[in-house]
């Protein structure tokens, strides 16, 4: 995909009308393109078989398989495409299970169409697309399984000085181009540093990188 291609969208969700309108407020935005639409996880899987897309956008409550499962069933076969859950449910516990599941993000139905669009691009670009909302939600949860059962202690990585500065700002939910340019060093060194973090920590996302960081109480 060049910078200049539109962002090609899959919009799975099982009622018709919710859908229509939803994708005629994607085609306001210039830089996204809906490729196909799908009313439950076994159409998306068919379409999938022949048409190719960077973003799912994907219900939770639909008819079997739920969101939840089409996720796991679509990580089988690929681990690149990004899905996004967009859902009534705002539940802590619905947010958890979806990123066990290797969503790349979460919306309620109640946000804004500027938030949808920074969504997907963000998912595409960084991988991950954590909001306040959703961070609250992985860290009630991290905080629960250390109260329930809590886990034997593991060592804390050390830092260096450099991973410590773009961890903080990656926390304030800044780009890698956005770090760049504040601390003066090439997205490519900013990416690097990412990977070199998420290595470090055996995270696979910046969600769960920054649910390490709440856990061992390193303080960004």
């Amino acid at each position: 995909m060049n910078d200049t291609d539109p962002i090609k969208i899959a919009v799975v969700d099982d009622h018709h009308i919710f859908r229509a309108s939803f994708v005629r407020l994607l085609g306001d935005y210039p830089d996204l393109k809906v490729i196909f639409e799908a009313s439950d996880g076994n159409e998306l899987l068919d379409k999938l078989e022949t048409n190719s897309v960077d973003v799912i956008i994907l219900d939770l409550n639909m008819p079997p398989p739920n969101g939840i499962e089409t996720t796991k069933l679509i990580r089988k076969k690929d681990t690149k495409v990004r899905i996004l859950i967009l859902t009534m449910y705002g539940e802590s516990s619905f947010v958890v299970k979806s990123f066990e599941a290797k969503v790349n993000g979460y919306l309620v139905k109640t946000a804004k169409p500027e938030e949808v669009h920074l969504a997907i691009t963000t998912v595409l670009r960084e991988g991950v697309y954590s909001s306040d909302f959703v961070k609250d939600a992985l860290l009630k949860n991290v905080i629960y399984k250390n109260h329930i059962n809590p886990l034997e202690e593991e060592p804390v990585v050390e830092f260096t000085g450099n991973e410590l500065q773009v961890l903080r700002l990656i926390s304030l939910g800044k780009t890698s181009k956005q770090i760049s340019k504040e601390i003066y060093k090439s997205k490519d060194t900013i990416d690097k540093y990412r990977i070199a973090l998420l290595r470090k920590t055996n995270s696979h996302n910046t969600a769960e990188l920054l649910m390490y960081c709440t856990k061992h109480n390193i303080l960004l």
